[in-house]
């Protein structure tokens, strides 16, 4: 069964997000050159370490299509090992030094059997050079096996500054 403790924190993010897409300026995305990285970072999850990896590609109109893998491990004697594969869309917002996406979709979870879940992705970086980038991920999944929420600081090396 899905935590509603998982549930209403999403809601909310989801809503704050629209908000802030509401409040940003739109520009011209055929001028500006498409945003494309790859990241990974380790944090922690309600299972306990998450070591996570995506790819990201940002499309027409500021939308983003990520692909992530993630592993959460009860290894200090949490919860229980949770293996995730996402395939999500979203938006990105970008500003001259930095950045911030949300994106949600299907995963494939595995605990002790494979299930479907409802994974949700947001990303913000503070932009280092042109090719690299630091940030946070924070996701959640709801899936009907082991509902997840984790937080991670992650590297991303690609085209990134795109804005000069």
């Amino acid at each position: 069964m899905i935590s509603k403790s998982l549930i209403t924190p999403c809601i909310v993010l989801l809503l704050a997000c629209k908000t802030l897409s509401a409040q940003t300026t739109k520009a011209d995305t055929t001028q500006i050159p498409r945003a494309y990285w790859i990241a990974g970072g380790l944090g922690g999850s309600t299972q306990g370490v998450e070591i996570m990896g995506n790819a990201n590609a940002e499309l027409d109109h500021n939308w983003l299509i990520t692909g992530t893998a993630q592993i959460e491990s009860g290894v200090f004697g949490g919860g229980r090992e949770v293996e995730q594969f996402n395939l999500m869309g979203g938006k990105i917002h970008k500003w001259s030094r930095s950045f911030f996406s949300y994106s949600a979709g299907l995963s494939l979870v595995y605990v002790d059997k494979i299930t479907v879940g409802i994974p949700v992705l947001f990303q913000i970086y503070g932009v280092a050079g042109q090719f690299i980038g630091i940030g946070i991920n924070a996701c959640a999944n709801l899936n009907p096996t082991t509902p997840t929420a984790g937080l991670s600081l992650n590297i991303a090396l690609g085209r990134i500054a795109t804005h000069k």
